[in-house]
């Protein structure tokens, strides 16, 4: 995993690779395909849809807020499959809010 800028990514992308995997958004994702395409290189791209999580009125609270604590917070966040949003019964909404700004504070 190479973080960095453009100047970066561009000295990267201009060796040879056995194969490049890239995560991340379809306009860097374009750039890599070309830049792979000069030396025939296979690409994996991975342009990242989006996570949602679904919480509905019926939800253990503290399981969903360790859980979905978890799965943010691992790899500091940048995993593919990291949830990006949440979607929750209005009637859950305060109680889990506060659960998961307990959760946060406690990780410090």
């Amino acid at each position: 995993c190479v973080h960095g800028g453009v100047p970066a990514a561009e000295a990267l992308l201009s060796q040879q690779w056995d194969h490049i995997f890239y995560t991340g958004n379809s306009v860097v994702g374009r750039v890599v395909m070309q830049a792979a395409a000069k030396h025939l290189t296979p690409v994996t791209l991975e342009l990242g849809g989006k996570s949602p999580v679904f919480i509905d009125k019926t939800a253990d609270m503290k399981a969903v807020v360790n859980r979905l604590f978890f799965a943010k917070s691992l790899n500091q966040g940048q995993a593919c499959v990291a949830p990006d949003y949440v979607l929750i019964d209005e009637s859950r909404e305060t109680e889990f809010v506060d659960m998961f700004n307990k959760q946060v504070a406690a990780s410090n």
